[in-house]
């Protein structure tokens, strides 16, 4: 029976001897999740490194941009330039962040969320940006007899080509808008496939006895090609066309900008669009040159 006891005993001890470094103790002997100071650097912060490069070249471009850096709650924590494409700056371990990075006229914006939880002294970020391009219209034309006219009475539904690129290689055209500019009277809609028609940039100008109609594209690379959209006109049933009279195409690009007072509202300060609100500045590449195309009776 003694020898039992024994037994038992020495099991009991063995088990407790495994629990104890496994930690199963510390919460009773109050030696529970290690302390901050014992997690994190003693300073409790963590040095981020920001990389930025050319997305779509050929190698690793370095880019030189602007980034600007948010905590949690989307305040503003710092910001700063890129210089041969780096920057190095401090942050508080174990806080989480949100990084724009973005350059007017060279680079589209890019936002990352990232938490200072590494395990490590320094963090790096890797942020890849697509160059600004403007577009390029390659031709707007009837697509059946793929001329520059486009055959039509009144009242009628006539359908059209546009077709674009990119004009800088290795670039891109970020969320372009189509601005399609027509005749007020003789013209009563006009429709592209498959885009939706949204708010014209107020910058764009419309001259007297004619409107304008946007629809909202999809960003496109360099590397996808040309772009191939379809589109109809609706005339007015009251109003013959004028062979004289044209139907224009306008392409223009989307990029962010930030109110003046950034450092104050936080985040919710950048937005991205066709201009600058505030000033009705155009933001991002130049608008495309506009084509026209002509009726035929």
């Amino acid at each position: 029976m003694a020898r039992n006891n024994a037994i038992v005993w020495i099991v009991i001890i063995v088990a407790a001897l495994l629990l104890y470094q496994g930690g199963f103790f510390d919460s009773l002997l109050g030696k529970g999740s290690k302390s901050v100071s014992e997690q994190y650097p003693s300073d409790l912060k963590q040095s981020l490194t920001i990389n930025t490069k050319d997305a779509l070249a050929s190698t690793d471009t370095d880019a030189d941009v602007n980034y600007y850096l948010f905590d949690d709650k989307g305040a503003w924590v710092k910001s700063g330039t890129t210089v041969n494409g780096t920057a190095t700056i401090d942050i508080n371990y174990g806080k989480e962040y949100t990084i724009i990075a973005y350059s007017d006229s060279d680079y589209y914006p890019v936002t990352e969320k990232f938490k200072a939880d590494s395990g490590q002294s320094i963090k790096t970020l890797n942020l890849a940006l697509n160059p600004v391009s403007n577009a390029t219209i390659i031709s707007l034309r009837d697509p059946v007899d793929l001329d520059s006219n486009i055959s039509c009475t009144a009242g009628s539904q006539v359908n059209f080509d546009l077709i674009y690129k990119v004009t800088s290689p290795n670039s891109a055209i970020n969320e372009p808008i189509i601005v399609v500019d027509v005749n007020q009277t003789s013209v009563q809609d006009v429709y592209l496939s498959g885009l939706n028609k949204v708010a014209c940039p107020t910058r764009i100008s419309v001259n007297s006895g004619r409107k304008l109609f946007c629809f909202q594209d999809t960003t496109l690379l360099s590397k996808d090609g040309l772009r191939t959209v379809g589109g109809s006109v609706l005339f007015s049933s009251s109003v013959t066309p004028s062979t004289t009279d044209l139907l224009y195409v306008t392409i223009v690009d989307k990029q962010m900008y930030a109110d003046p007072n950034y450092a104050t509202v936080g985040i919710s300060a950048f937005k991205v669009g066709a201009e600058n609100p505030n000033t009705l500045a155009n933001v991002g590449a130049s608008d495309s040159a506009k084509v026209g195309i002509g009726f035929a009776g």
